[in-house]
């Protein structure tokens, strides 16, 4: 193959996030979870990574669907959602996540192009078998290589050294390819040839003639998560506005005048709701017709 996977024997893909929405199984049962749906999956998969990063440095490892599980369990008491039903939902969706509806597509065409596939995933085989199985995309896959085999996760060497044992290929010759770019540097720093920020320049020449946001959009609002020979995907990500929120503009002439209006008619001014202590100390004096504080 020429152009940006030239050299390139096999391309390795993480497998949720990149080529799985995780974000599927609470949309599948938003219903149930009500109004705290998104902030639900989105805690849900931040706590279930930085379980797998704590794990790393403790030497504590346990297969990802307990880890997974753990994270759900503390993500619902955060919410205050008991429901046990809702968990065993989710849960059960996690093991039928849905593709990303460009990932067929692209994965037929790196096979056409006689491209080697793999998957690597912090899954446990009990995890990814049933979830590939039902995306109908197992025959693409030589190889769906979980981090179980080596009983630590991502971004440890010792994952990525799985591909040349399973599959042959020295590191020199796999494009890694994650939407996670934690997991990207991992890669890159163990030797693969990694595939998560670089296509956004040819982003921004396709950008005019594919479905694609313009120029301004593309970074940091877009993320690539990987390039091929006439292949983008891209993944949209959150939008955060780095300005501040506007001040609120105050009349500071009207304002005072209203407050000097306040205490000829004996009442204490109000600022920003408000009482101030000193007026607060007039009025309990009154009350208890003590002398008046000067």
């Amino acid at each position: 193959m020429t152009g940006a996977l030239a050299g390139t024997e096999i391309c390795v893909f993480d497998a949720y996030g990149t080529l799985f929405d995780f974000n599927s199984a609470v949309a599948r049962h938003r219903a149930a979870i009500g109004p705290k749906a998104d902030a639900l999956s989105e805690m849900w998969r931040s706590k279930q990574i930085q379980y797998t990063w704590l794990r790393n440095g403790m030497g504590a490892y346990a297969k990802f669907w307990q880890v997974t599980g753990e994270a759900l369990d503390h993500c619902l008491a955060a919410h205050g959602i008991a429901d046990a039903g809702v968990r065993d939902k989710l849960m059960s969706a996690y093991l039928a996540l849905d593709p990303f509806r460009e990932v067929p597509a692209m994965l037929d065409r790196l096979k056409r192009a006689g491209m080697r596939l793999a998957i690597l995933s912090n899954g446990n085989p009990e995890m990814l078998d049933p979830m590939v199985a039902a995306s109908r995309l197992a025959d693409r896959f030589e190889a769906v290589l979980s981090v179980d085999a080596a009983k630590v996760f991502k971004p440890d060497p010792q994952v990525y050294r799985l591909v040349e044992a399973r599959c042959g290929v020295k590191p020199d010759k796999v494009c890694f390819l994650s939407s996670n770019c934690w997991d990207a540097h991992g890669a890159a720093h163990f030797g693969f040839h990694d595939r998560v920020g670089e296509p956004r320049r040819r982003a921004r020449r396709q950008s005019a003639r594919r479905d694609l946001p313009p120029r301004s959009a593309i970074s940091p609002t877009f993320l690539p998560c990987s390039v091929f020979p006439d292949v983008l995907v891209c993944r949209p990500l959150p939008t955060f506005s780095r300005r501040p929120p506007p001040r609120r503009r105050h009349a500071p002439h009207a304002a005072a005048g209203e407050r000097a209006r306040q205490r000829q008619a004996g009442r204490p001014p109000v600022h920003q709701g408000r009482v101030p202590a000193a007026h607060r100390l007039v009025q309990a004096a009154r009350r208890l017709q003590l002398p008046q504080p000067r």
